[in-house]
């Protein structure tokens, strides 16, 4: 079993936090990526996907598709995220109300609260935050277990995995609207992370789920 960090902004942890969220997805990055290479010799599929790269222990998989390809990469647990058993702590803007010495109180951005000053200094506005970039690991509130990994193409998502996104019935302007569905909500959360053009581009995805565990650090 194994723990790494995983960044989420405010809105999913607050997700999270409610209950609302067990899912994540994260683009498969590009060496991982299902490629057409029919040219390799001694080998009768025509694609191929590094799912490891290590001097020592790396090695690559085989599909007659590009399909077949993603779900042999997927059942080759190598998702750079973890696989199932394993922890992720969540990394999410934050700062601490003692930010020189060894106590202090920690707050975070998607509480919607903090205090007017820190350590004798007044901060406005982003200037009171620190990015979840730079968390450390006794500072996360938030452990969760993975419960699944799989691949599948970022706009083949489900009514169902869409709810399990935190995405629900509206724009998510905190306005309910039954006439937009969880799925085509989905799109406008994807695109206020990663840009319209990667929603567009409809690329390979791990898809994540969870549990959150209370009470452990």
């Amino acid at each position: 079993m194994k723990e790494r960090g995983i960044i989420f902004n405010s809105d999913m942890v607050r997700a999270i936090l409610y209950g609302k969220k067990t899912q994540t997805r994260r683009v498969v990055p590009n060496w991982q990526l299902p490629k057409y290479t029919p040219n390799i010799e001694e080998c009768e599929f025509d694609w191929s996907a590094v799912a490891q790269r290590d001097r020592r222990y790396g090695f690559c998989v085989f599909g007659e598709t590009e399909e077949s390809c993603a779900a042999k990469l997927a059942k080759s647990r190598v998702c750079p995220y973890g696989q199932v058993g394993d922890k992720m702590w969540v990394r999410e803007t934050w700062n601490r109300t003692n930010p020189n010495g060894n106590n202090g109180t920690y707050f975070y951005r998607a509480d919607g609260r903090f205090p007017e000053c820190i350590g004798g200094h007044s901060y406005v506005g982003d200037e009171l935050w620190k990015p979840s970039i730079h968390m450390p690991r006794f500072a996360s509130r938030i452990t969760l277990e993975i419960m699944d990994v799989r691949i599948e193409k970022l706009q083949d998502i489900s009514e169902e995995d869409a709810i399990a996104e935190g995405c629900w019935y509206g724009k998510g302007d905190n306005t309910i609207d039954p006439a937009v569905l969880p799925a085509n909500h989905f799109p406008t959360l994807w695109a206020s992370l990663y840009g319209e053009e990667n929603w567009n581009a409809n690329p390979w995805v791990w898809v994540l789920e969870f549990r959150r565990i209370i009470n452990e650090q």
